[in-house]
């Protein structure tokens, strides 16, 4: 198997400390009220490895962070399946029976359905386009499932929903640490009925003695898809950072994207790593709201226009993004 091809799969086989790989997931349910998202994790450093399983509840921005040593996990080689302690995640679902040490429980056994891949070929393997091909970056992403449907069982401390009719997305990053700055947001969720998503990550990339901003994204409608990537001449035009409201403006060749980003203020505070370690605290919410618009250059009409809820929302240092 070429890893390369299939990012969902453990990336980090011939890798050395220091390393990291996280495997994202997040649920929404608007009629039964639960927001979350998971994260199972391995972190290897020089003095200690250990697996980690990240929750965030996007009801209220609670989050926790359970550790696991290495000899309770199992990684598979050749597919996408990650178990970690009583916790397993694979591309039919998601078990959770975890006792965190604030008390927290949670038993939730969930199954996806539907899932939508994020195409990966030759000449773009994945949502990183060619840029995955270069060596020693710092961090890697990858989109496993764009959306797809989830049933299942949620319970926590003991109180039991049934999902039916609940969202998902997953995404991945692997490498040695997260950027020293980044935007990242996330949402399935229109607020009309016309379906649609977007996802959107810029960040300060390093490169040996050089370093750029980078952008990956794109907003997906049923007509057709909206790549917008450093890799296909995207520009950063503008960066917003007031405390109320972000916003963001990028330009390529034909288009102008205008993201406005407001109710951001619950924030749970997640581990990020550092040169393996899982060792900095950056903030995300699930529930910020945002206006994202196409407009196209030469007539300046609006090719697409829409407001999301239940947006999935990362701002760091994103002062320090040019």
């Amino acid at each position: 198997m070429i890893r390369i091809y299939h990012p969902s799969v453990f990336q980090g086989s011939d890798k050395r400390n220091p390393y990291f790989e996280g495997w994202y997931c997040k649920c929404i349910d608007k009629d039964q009220a639960i927001q979350f998202a998971v994260i199972f994790g391995f972190s290897f450093d020089i003095e200690q490895s250990h697996a980690f399983i990240q929750f965030i509840d996007g009801s209220d921005g609670e989050t926790e962070y359970q550790v696991y040593p290495m000899t309770d996990t199992y990684i598979s080689k050749t597919a996408f399946q990650i178990k970690i302690g009583n916790n397993e995640l694979n591309a039919s679902g998601l078990v959770l029976n975890e006792q965190f040490t604030n008390g927290k429980y949670l038993n939730v056994q969930l199954y996806f359905e539907q899932l939508e891949y994020y195409p990966v070929t030759v000449l773009k393997p994945g949502i990183m386009g060619p840029f995955r091909y270069v060596p020693f970056l710092e961090c890697y992403h990858a989109i496993i499932s764009c959306r797809h449907n989830i049933h299942g069982v949620f319970t926590m401390n003991g109180k039991t929903k049934q999902l039916t009719n609940a969202i998902g997305y997953m995404e991945k990053d692997w490498g040695v640490s997260m950027p020293n700055a980044w935007m990242w947001s996330q949402s399935n969720h229109p607020k009309t009925e016309e379906q649609s998503d977007y996802f959107l990550s810029i960040a300060n990339v390093p490169l040996k003695q050089w370093q750029f901003t980078g952008c990956i994204g794109y907003i997906r409608t049923k007509e057709r898809i909206y790549n917008f990537s450093t890799y296909t001449g995207v520009r950063i035009m503008a960066v917003n950072d007031d405390k109320e409201m972000k916003s963001l403006v990028l330009s390529d060749c034909t288009y102008i994207y205008h993201f406005i980003f407001w109710n951001f203020d619950d924030m749970g505070n997640l581990k990020a790593p550092s040169e393996g370690r899982m060792s900095r605290t950056i903030a995300e919410t699930l529930v910020a709201c945002a206006s994202v618009t196409i407009y196209h250059k030469r007539s300046q009409y609006a090719v697409f226009d829409q407001e999301y809820e239940y947006v999935g929302l990362e701002c760091v240092r994103i002062h320090d993004l040019k």
